[in-house]
C-alpha cells in the first residue's frame, strides 16, 4: 500500500535552528536519510509540510528557504533518500489555512498526490504537527527528537506512537503496512 508520509521539517529531518536562513547551518538529524530512504523503499510519497514564519517576521526571504531546502535536499540524496515535495507555510496569522496547527498543507498533498488522509502518516517533533495530523484525520507520530522529547513528558499530546527518530517512524509505518 503506498501511504502519503508528511513529514515536519524543522527538529524531525534537520536540526531546528530557529528562523534558519543559511545553508551552510542545515545538518541533518542522525538516521533522517535512513529512515527517509526506508520510506521511499516502501514505495511510500514522503513530503515536507513546514511552517516558515521568518518570512512573515521578516527574518528570511523565500529565496532563503529555497537554499535551505536545496541543501537539505542535497544531503538526503547523498544519503540515498528523496522528498516527492515540499509545502511550506510563510504565514504567521495563526488562522492561515496552511500554518500548521491548521491542516491545509496536509490535505493540499492528498488532493495532489490522490492519496487518502486516513491512511497517512503525519509526523513531527512538536504539538502543532499532531495537531495538524488529528485534525487532517491522519495517524500521527511523535519523534524525540527536536522538540519531541519535552513535548513528550508534558503529555499535552496524544500521538498515535511515539518513537525516537525518523528511523523508528519508518518501522513503525512498516508495522502498520503489514496488517493491511
Amino acid at each position: 500500500m503506498r501511504r502519503l508520509i508528511l513529514l515536519d521539517r524543522d527538529g524531525t529531518v534537520i536540526v531546528n535552528r530557529h528562523y534558519l536562513a543559511d545553508p551552510e547551518r542545515v545538518e541533518l538529524i542522525p538516521g533522517a536519510a535512513d529512515g527517509i530512504r526506508t520510506l521511499n523503499e516502501a514505495g511510500h510519497t514522503v513530503v515536507i509540510v513546514s511552517n516558515q514564519s521568518g518570512v512573515a517576521r521578516g527574518l528570511m526571504t523565500v529565496e532563503d528557504v529555497g537554499k535551505v531546502l536545496a541543501r537539505m535536499l542535497a544531503l538526503l540524496a547523498a544519503g540515498g533518500a528523496h522528498i516527492d515535495r515540499i509545502y511550506t507555510c510563510p504565514e504567521l496569522d495563526q488562522t492561515a489555512p496552511c500554518r500548521k496547527p491548521n491542516p491545509g498543507m496536509l490535505e493540499q498533498a492528498a488532493e495532489e498526490f490522490e492519496l487518502p488522509l486516513h491512511e497517512a502518516v503525519m509526523i513531527g517533533d512538536d504539538n502543532v504537527d499532531i495537531e495538524a495530523g488529528r485534525r487532517a484525520g491522519c495517524r500521527t507520530v511523535l519523534v524525540r527528537t527536536g522538540y519531541g522529547a519535552e513535548v513528550e513528558a508534558s503529555e499535552s499530546v496524544r500521538p498515535d506512537a511515539v518513537v525516537e527518530d525518523l528511523v523508528a517512524a519508518a518501522d513503525w509505518i512498516a508495522g502498520l503496512d503489514r496488517q493491511q
